[in-house]
């Protein structure tokens, strides 16, 4: 059902004459796919037949049946009733397919429907291999208990086991401490036998008496013929294969239930009051019905809001001591809540934190090992008031393969994209962007993304380089004597788009003479926050455009973010190490860091968790 596949086989299946097990998938086709459109369903699998030149299909497998944001196929999950039952029961009835199989990625959710009874093949991907053994605690035993057939996809784990990886030894901070020296022990095994990686990775599985079948990706016919080899070598030695599952042991699994809970408290790091900042031990927390709790794996420090917490002097009201800190954590998912319908064990999150109490408020107390994501969008569907859930759309499924410590940019990112958005760039429009701190850069990196034509900032000439980086076209020093003329060279017959990234009384008046007749003022910076707001309104009045400070979604910007994210087009790097990170531990180390200039921003891990 991938692309052109099922053409593909069915061009090449009348040239064979050995006696072939035929499999294909349903889901994705027509589109707009409907799940539940009985009458689809069916026509999707003749477009199966008809593409594979066949009357019949061995194996029928529902496609990602344990994703409902993907595909939503049941009316009951946990009896495996829908649609979709009623049309493969019929076809399985008329002969027109010989078993019915479930094809996902979850290691936890198909044992669910396994134990239904009604399927006789389960294909699961990226849960069973040397290293990554999700898959024995439910769903195997679930296979082997109602006689189902199981194939492993992917049992070299994407490539992760198909050779040895420098970046083991060199980099990859991605890794945990655990998972690192679970390949670096694999590795030296590998120095010890004469049996090649991938030869290895397949037997190992196949050395399984509940796995049946391997689904092993290739690029030529001389893997293929390599696989065959080995598979035909038969399982490894029970010496060896302990060998391997003590090594497996080292790393804790990435969907484990069993030891996720065992954990009942972290650390997470409290601002006690002003200046004074400690990691203390915190009950990890419980999750309500929409709500997933997480790993917090990363964490992005900002000069602005962490800064004035810790100092004290944030200009908004409400804030008392101590607090938890963090707005800009990465988390996965490790627990789900019984009403979450859009958040998998296993998924990436953005914004993730602790939830604070009268005693102990969080903002946003995403610097603890552990926190909360909750699913808005379940919340919706099941007619929740939006004032209780629209403040949750925050958090946000990451794709998977994303770099966590990466994404902590992601809440800067959504930001400056949907306010510059909704200020309005049009192509070729001149900015003028006053600051030079993250939040500035971001603003330049999402003007350019959006195709202005020139991006000028003012701020520290320290960050030169950065710049150039950045793709800005010119920094202004902000403490030159000249700068009104700088200002004034680079202008040219005015900025259609002045942003004022900082907020300090005085900055943007002064480059007021530069901005073109039609142009556009956007205050984003909160330092003199009464100060700005109220110069806000006297723009207002002589009829500038105007956006204030939070007049912008984070979540109207997400999808845009990723496809940007995805196309290369931002590059966290620009704002710190991205393989350098600080521990907790080293907090105030990152903080040391941001103030005298050695980065924009730092990123903290947080959790040192497996995967």
């Amino acid at each position: 059902m991938y692309g052109n596949s099922e053409q593909v086989l069915g061009q090449i299946l009348p040239q064979i004459d050995s006696k072939m097990v035929v499999s294909t998938k349903l889901g994705a086709r027509p589109q707009p796919f409907d799940a539940k459109d009985a009458r689809a369903l069916r026509q999707s699998f003749e477009e199966s037949c008809r593409l594979l030149g066949r009357d019949e299909i061995d194996v029928l497998m529902i496609h990602e049946p344990d994703r409902p944001r993907q595909f939503d196929w049941w009316d009951d999950f946990s009896r495996a009733e829908g649609p979709v039952m009623e049309v493969l029961e019929s076809l399985k009835a008329e002969g027109r397919i010989r078993y019915l199989g479930l094809g996902g990625t979850t290691a936890y959710e198909m044992a669910t429907l396994l134990r239904t009874g009604k399927f006789d093949v389960v294909l699961t991907a990226f849960n069973y291999s040397m290293l990554w053994q999700e898959a024995v605690h439910e769903l195997l035993p679930a296979a082997r208990d109602h006689n189902v057939g199981v194939v492993i996809g992917s049992p070299l784990q994407q490539g992760a086991l198909a050779r040895k990886w420098d970046e083991v030894d060199t980099g990859a901070t991605w890794l945990s401490k655990p998972r690192r020296e679970q390949f670096q022990a694999l590795y030296a095994l590998l120095d010890e036998i004469d049996i090649p990686l991938p030869e290895l990775g397949l037997r190992f599985v196949l050395s399984n008496p509940d796995v049946h079948t391997v689904l092993s990706g290739v690029r030529s016919a001389a893997e293929v013929e390599q696989n065959v080899a080995a598979a035909e070598k038969g399982a490894l030695p029970e010496d060896l294969l302990g060998r391997i599952n003590e090594i497996a042991a080292m790393a804790r699994h990435r969907l484990d239930r069993s030891n996720r809970s065992q954990e009942t408290n972290m650390k997470a790091a409290i601002v006690v009051e002003p200046g004074s900042l400690e990691l203390r031990e915190l009950p990890v927390p419980e999750t309500e019905d929409y709500q997933v709790l997480c790993e917090n794996l990363f964490g992005a420090v900002c000069a602005g809001t962490d800064g004035h917490l810790i100092a004290g002097n944030l200009p908004i009201p409400g804030i008392s001591y101590p607090l938890i800190l963090g707005h800009e954590s990465i988390g996965r998912v490790v627990k789900v809540g019984n009403k979450v319908k859009h958040f998998e064990i296993g998924d990436l999150i953005t914004r993730t934190g602790y939830p604070g109490s009268d005693d102990l408020p969080a903002f946003w107390g995403g610097f603890s090992e552990y926190g909360i994501a909750t699913d808005g969008l379940a919340m919706r569907d099941d007619g929740v008031d939006e004032e209780q859930w629209s403040a949750h759309m925050i958090n946000q499924v990451l794709p998977e393969g994303t770099n966590p410590a990466a994404a902590t940019m992601m809440v800067t990112w959504r930001e400056t994209y949907s306010y510059i958005s909704r200020l309005g760039v049009k192509p070729g429009a001149s900015v003028l962007i006053i600051g030079s701190g993250g939040n500035g850069f971001s603003f330049a990196v999402m003007a350019n993304a959006l195709g202005a034509g020139t991006v000028t900032m003012i701020g520290n000439p320290h960050w030169q380089t950065t710049c150039e980086k950045a793709g800005i076209d010119a920094l202004l020093d902000y403490r030159a004597s000249s700068l009104e003329q700088d200002v004034a060279a680079a202008a040219g017959s005015g900025f259609d788009l002045v942003i004022d990234a900082v907020g300090r009384t005085g900055a943007l008046e002064k480059m007021m003479p530069f901005l073109a007749p039609d142009g556009r003022v956007g205050i984003y910076g909160i330092e003199d926050l009464g100060d700005r707001m109220a110069y806000l309104k006297v723009l207002a009045d002589a009829g500038v455009t105007v956006h204030g400070p939070g007049e912008y979604s984070e979540a109207e910007a997400h999808t845009k973010v990723v496809e940007l994210l995805q196309a290369g087009q931002l590059d966290a790097s620009i704002w710190f190490d991205v393989t350098a990170p600080k521990l907790l531990t080293e907090f105030q180390s990152a903080i040391d860091d941001i103030n005298a200039k050695r980065s924009l921003k730092a990123v903290i891990k947080i959790k040192d968790a497996a995967g």
